[in-house]
């Protein structure tokens, strides 16, 4: 039974690959490990986004079209039953609260996310 219920609390995770496609198998490879780790299933999805689209918007400085865009990934991936999404390049960081006011569902922010990770991890800057 207390398998089950870990099962019911685990969330489902959308996860935007593409601008550089070692670093999306190294976020999924790192999250593998940590769900073994804890003995919980893991319920991943990837979609690729394009590089080519995103650093047209970042080159042009069009933080509504790169929102409008990305927004567009996360919704496909929580059609796909995702119940929180990360976009984890830098650069679409850029037009993250746009992506998360179109997106259907929670959407990750890196960029508030990382501190706390290094604190964790007892990285300071020093």
């Amino acid at each position: 039974m207390e398998q089950n219920a870990k099962a019911a609390v685990a969330k489902k995770i959308g996860l935007i690959d593409g601008l550089v496609v070692r670093a999306g198998v190294f976020y999924y490879d790192q999250i593998f490990l940590r769900y073994a780790s804890e003995k919980k299933p893991l319920e991943l999805v990837l979609s690729h986004a394009d590089v080519g689209t995103v650093l047209a918007c970042v080159s042009a400085g069009d933080k509504a079209r790169l929102g409008k865009y990305l927004s567009s990934v996360a919704n496909e991936l929580f059609d796909a039953s995702a119940q929180v999404v990360a976009v984890t390049a830098i650069a679409p960081q850029l037009a993250i609260d746009e992506i998360a006011r179109i997106a259907r569902g929670p959407v990750v922010n890196v960029l508030e996310i990382i501190p706390a990770g290094l604190k964790a991890a007892g990285i300071d800057r020093a």
